[in-house]
């Protein structure tokens, strides 16, 4: 498979599905919502990468517009799977965006020129991955954090971390905290038989009713539920 990159616009009705490939998601024109697991977030001024194989539908209920790249996975830096990814659009993004809209239509367009672009947005996803905080973050959500400690590692005042994690992640830290805590316990709850206690403890929580209220408020149903759910669809 080339890689693919066209202007794409999204209607009002999600349709939900996957694809062996990454996709990449530049915004021109208005605000498109992404839901992933009965999850639904709202993006405008958001590069969103979407990892093969992850269920997913889109929609839009005003004009919208927006350049996708539909790339096989190799050619997306290694570590950019488990989920939906969000980057700031800042100056580097607007002047590939300047430049994409020199170069694809309203058709697929692939070639030589468009590949050695998205060589040099590979590396961007790259740089954006590997920031002192988000690797801990990653490496240890279960544990306590505190938006102190992920602001000294970056060299930052509170404040202004928070406000820069924003930017750069389309999400607040303690909110991203949760979702992957969220993940892990689907994973969890679909793959063990740990009690809801015990997945609770290893993803970050003292309580269940904590991880209960998590599931309440993403899914709309309770984590015993999930697990009864997520097994049912593997028989």
């Amino acid at each position: 498979m080339d890689i693919l990159c066209e202007r794409r616009t999204y209607e009002d009705k999600p349709i939900a599905h996957a694809h062996s490939y990454g996709q990449l998601i530049i915004p021109i024109h208005g605000t498109l919502s992404i839901s992933v697991d009965q999850r639904t977030v709202e993006k405008q001024q958001n590069i969103v990468f979407v990892p093969p194989e992850t269920a997913h539908s889109f929609y839009a209920h005003a004009y919208n517009q927006f350049f996708v790249f539909d790339a096989p996975v190799f050619y997306f830096p290694s570590g950019l799977g488990g989920g939906l990814r969000f980057y700031s659009l800042d100056g580097r993004w607007q002047a590939i965006r300047c430049l994409l809209s020199e170069e694809v239509g309203n058709k697929p367009t692939s070639g030589y020129r468009l590949t050695d672009l998205f060589r040099y947005i590979s590396g961007l996803l790259a740089q954006d991955q590997y920031s002192s905080s988000i690797d801990y973050i990653r490496h240890n959500f279960d544990k306590a954090i505190t938006i102190d400690q992920l602001a000294a590692m970056e060299h930052f005042n509170p404040t202004y971390y928070a406000e820069w994690f924003k930017r750069k992640y389309g999400d607040s830290p303690i909110s991203y905290i949760r979702h992957l805590r969220f993940d892990k316990a689907k994973e969890l709850l679909a793959s063990t038989d740990y009690t809801i206690m015990q997945i609770a403890q290893q993803v970050g929580y003292e309580n269940q009713s904590t991880l209960t209220k998590l599931f309440q408020q993403e899914m709309g149903i309770t984590p015993r539920a999930y697990r009864e759910k997520s097994r049912k669809r593997v028989k």
